[in-house]
C-alpha cells in the first residue's frame, strides 16, 4: 500500500466506522476495529493502536468487508472514493458457490 496522509486515513476510518456502526452495532464494530489495530472509544472516536496506519487500514478493510456482501461493497466503494488501495483479498471472487437444487434439463 502506498504512503498516504495520516489525516486522510483517519477521515476514511472515521467514515467507515460510522457506517459500520449502522451495519454491525457498537459491540461488533468495536471488535472489528480492535482486531484491525484501532481502538473505538465509547464516544465512537478512533485511536490508533499501531504506528503503521496503512497496514491498520488494510486490516480494517479486510475485517470489515469479510462479514457480508453489503459491507464488502461498502468497503471497496469508500476505499476507491478516497483513493485508498483495496486489498486483493476483497477483490477476489469466492470459489465456493452453492450448486443449484434444480437439475438442468437435457435437450
Amino acid at each position: 500500500m502506498a504512503y498516504l496522509n495520516d489525516q486522510k486515513l483517519k477521515e476514511f476510518v472515521d467514515l467507515l466506522v460510522l457506517r459500520g456502526l449502522g451495519l454491525y452495532g457498537q459491540e461488533k464494530m468495536a471488535e472489528i476495529c480492535y482486531n484491525s489495530g484501532i481502538a473505538l472509544t465509547d464516544k465512537n472516536e478512533i485511536e490508533w493502536m499501531e504506528d503503521n496506519h496503512t497496514v491498520v487500514v488494510e486490516n480494517l478493510l479486510v475485517n470489515y468487508g469479510s462479514k457480508n456482501l453489503p459491507a464488502k461493497m461498502t468497503a471497496i466503494v469508500l476505499a476507491r472514493q478516497h483513493a485508498i488501495p483495496v486489498p486483493q483479498v476483497l477483490l477476489a471472487k469466492k470459489r465456493n458457490r452453492r450448486r443449484s437444487i434444480f437439475k438442468r434439463r437435457k435437450s
